[in-house]
């Protein structure tokens, strides 16, 4: 079977290599997510295709409760099911809409099992959003920097924590951090993820347990 020409990530992540061959870095600049008309399996260099893939109902079913990603997401009785329409894919690119500080994607791969998991992917998404990013901040406008410090601490002040415990991937959200949708672009090998600002009806999240 031929290899559909989609985006191609390394094992560890480190480099993100599009259909043209040039190379970027993830976080550092945009990379564009070229159209994939079918499924594709590992290439035989080692590493993985990202494709298309729609997402499962038990991926959209999971969106129907606000989640607040300040928190770790609760357990649900359908994190173990599969997150995409196709059971097995190697992963899915996501992007973050309307916002400019986090306009890369986010790789996530699927597990041991060659399936992406409605936990899996949310798991991801976490802790990719809680990475410290003092370095990146530091390479920002002034003025921006002030406003994502700002929402650090408005953070740290929500959670109930005494201390500052700095910037983190998710302070880029500027207080909108419940995830509203998750959709898969026409078109495109990607996700994308829409978030809000909290409102009234919101239910407080809680977190996972160990």
């Amino acid at each position: 079977m031929a290899h559909s020409k989609g985006v191609h990530f390394s094992h560890d992540d480190e480099e993100i290599v599009i259909n043209n061959g040039n190379t970027t870095t993830p976080e550092l600049s945009p990379s564009a997510s070229p159209s994939v008309s079918e499924a594709s399996l590992p290439s035989s260099d080692g590493t993985l295709v990202y494709h298309q893939a729609g997402l499962s109902t038990s991926m959209l079913d999971a969106q129907k409760k606000p989640w607040d990603v300040y928190e770790e997401r609760e357990e649900s009785n359908t994190d173990n099911e599969c997150a995409t329409g196709d059971e097995y894919v190697d992963g899915v690119l996501v992007r973050i809409a309307n916002c400019k500080y986090l306009s890369n994607p986010i790789p996530i791969s699927a597990g041991k099992n060659g399936r992406l998991t409605v936990g899996r992917f949310y798991s991801a998404i976490y802790e990719h959003l809680h990475q410290s990013i003092t370095t990146e901040l530091s390479r920002l406008a002034p003025e921006d920097e002030v406003k994502i410090t700002a929402a650090s601490k408005a953070r740290c002040v929500k959670q109930g924590k005494a201390t500052h415990d700095g910037v983190r991937r998710v302070d880029y959200l500027l207080g909108r951090h419940v995830l509203k949708h998750v959709f898969a672009v026409p078109g495109e090998s990607s996700w994308s993820l829409e978030f809000t600002t909290p409102s009234p009806d919101n239910t407080p999240p809680g977190r996972r347990s160990a």
